[in-house]
């Protein structure tokens, strides 16, 4: 699988990942995807190398092209990289009734937690500095993370890009303006989710 930008003039090799999957106190499951790289998957132990931990938009998943093109630039200065898959995305099974959505901040204070207390503070770990990067959907939850852990949050750093402040003015907005493919879209992931 190859991802093509600019109508086709730039090639982006698809990332590897190494998967841990992470079960949330309601029983609900988070894949976290380990971006591979020249130490491997999982970080290593000798490692002090920073970690982002990215979320994407809607669709959940660790194969949008704007996660893969920051993925390789990430990797490049230094970064250990690692995403979070949300419920039932990027072959997540869901083992909750509970589906992802913007409210649910909790799904990714969980693994940020694990991930923070495992690889950049535990005991067979060096310490490391730990960022986080939302986009869209994944913005918004990091934004709300940020707001309900304040000075709690385990992250050194973080940056939201492109998240939607009012709910219900953009589903309105998608609703008039992309005939109908938004209900239509939506309603075929949840189909193929559940």
């Amino acid at each position: 699988m190859f991802l093509f930008c600019e109508a086709g003039s730039k090639i982006i090799k698809p990332v590897k990942y190494e998967r841990e999957l992470f079960k949330l106190s309601d029983g609900g499951t988070i894949g976290i995807d380990w971006a591979i790289d020249h130490e491997g998957g999982l970080p290593k132990k000798h490692s002090q190398r920073p970690i982002i931990c990215m979320m994407s938009g809607l669709s959940g998943g660790n194969d949008n092209l704007y996660l893969v093109s920051l993925i390789k630039e990430a990797m490049t200065l230094g970064y250990k990289c690692v995403v979070i898959n949300y419920r039932g995305t990027s072959g997540v099974k869901l083992t909750s009734q509970k589906i992802y959505w913007m409210n649910r901040w909790q799904d990714i204070k969980e693994p940020i937690d694990y991930i923070s207390q495992k690889y950049c503070n535990g005991d067979e770990y060096l310490k490391r500095s730990f960022y986080g990067y939302g986009a869209s959907l994944g913005g918004g939850l990091l934004t709300n993370y940020l707001i309900y852990e304040g000075k709690n949050s385990v992250l050194d750093g973080a940056i939201t890009y492109g998240q939607p402040f009012n709910l219900e003015d953009n589903v309105s907005f998608f609703r008039k303006n992309c005939l109908k493919f938004f209900d239509f879209g939506m309603g075929l992931i949840y189909s193929l989710v559940l």
